[in-house]
């Protein structure tokens, strides 16, 4: 689908080309483009248009960028190499960094050298459960909600809830093997 072109009500320059989509996309379902009337369009699109071949792709005619409309009706099939490159024409692409990536991924940005430091790179970032929740490995872990003390769990156990503190949510922290 012209769903990797975004282009928020706006036309030609305000367009944007959003890749990570494609490639942050939890599951099948959320690539699926959303119409105007609020309907997933891809399986209406293959019943009106048919199956794509592997250079083909559904694209607006016109396009979004151009003020095409989000409509079964306006989809149609289009070569897949001569579509990006039309696409590439009319709307800015911006290039995705490194830490870029990383804050879509983990929701934190890294560089490069944060992740290369000499540390491995599970270490650079603490992983947590909250409290309640399945222990994802095993080894010692902690929480502010009880400053320097430590819990160790087994991966598949639970890991405790505090009570009678006011804390508010209380979030375990991995703290290593030892």
């Amino acid at each position: 689908m012209e769903g990797i072109l975004h282009d928020k009500g706006e036309k030609n320059e305000g367009a944007e080309f959003y890749g990570e989509d494609f490639f942050f996309a939890p599951d099948n379902n959320s690539l699926d483009h959303i119409d105007k009337n609020g309907k997933k369009l891809f399986d209406r699109a293959v019943k009106k248009l048919g199956v794509l071949k592997a250079d083909e792709m559904y694209a607006f005619e016109p396009a979004l960028a151009l003020g095409g409309v989000e409509s079964l009706t306006y989809l149609a099939k289009v070569n897949l190499p001569v579509h990006m490159k039309f696409l590439k024409q009319v709307t800015p692409l911006r290039l995705r960094t490194f830490e870029d990536l990383s804050a879509a991924l983990y929701g934190t940005s890294y560089s490069v050298d944060d992740l290369t430091s000499g540390q491995d790179a599970e270490s650079q970032y603490q992983e947590s459960v909250q409290a309640g929740e399945v222990c994802p490995r095993t080894g010692f872990w902690t929480t502010p909600a009880q400053p320097n003390t430590r819990h160790y769990c087994k991966k598949g156990e639970v890991l405790p809830e505090i009570k009678e503190q006011d804390w508010g949510e209380v979030y375990w922290y991995w703290d290593g093997e030892n």
